[in-house]
């Protein structure tokens, strides 16, 4: 594989799928992560969103999955997580790329100042860009990085 950046271990893109749908770029260096993007997205940009992704040289890309649950049944019925989550499995596997998922509470593992520690940290919106990040982060660390 071929990497865009001289010093990058690892370049991971991640997404925090919802009607607000944070997504994160980051790359993954020995002694630091670097922040490309991070923002928030509409759901009516996933599936260029998706088809972007998957031609780029990434290394990782990661999502948040989803679970209905006897409690999520009971809430009211908000199926955009589900259907970003969707509109990425079928471009990846019509484009033929791996994607991987994570658990909502495996990001928990990465809080605040973590984020702010590594510059890391998205200013503004509802959170979901630095939840996109703490999965990036999450990620990273399952693939072998440590921050110095």
């Amino acid at each position: 594989m071929t990497r865009k950046y001289v010093d990058a271990l690892m370049r991971i893109f991640s997404i925090d799928p919802g009607l607000s749908t944070g997504v994160a770029d980051v790359t993954f260096t020995d002694s630091m992560a670097s922040m490309h993007s991070s923002q928030e997205l509409p759901f009516s940009d996933m599936l260029q969103l998706a088809y972007t992704v998957a031609d780029m040289d990434y290394d990782y890309v990661v999502m948040e999955t989803f679970i209905y649950t006897p409690q999520t049944v009971k809430k009211s019925v908000q199926p955009w997580s589900t259907e970003i989550i969707g509109v990425f499995r079928a471009v990846f596997m019509d484009k033929g790329k791996p994607l991987l998922f994570q658990k909502p509470k495996d990001k928990d593992i990465i809080d605040n100042n973590t984020l702010r520690s590594l510059g890391l940290w998205h200013k503004g919106g509802g959170g979901h860009a630095n939840d996109a990040l703490r999965h990036a982060v999450v990620c990273a660390i399952r693939h072998g990085w440590r921050p110095e």
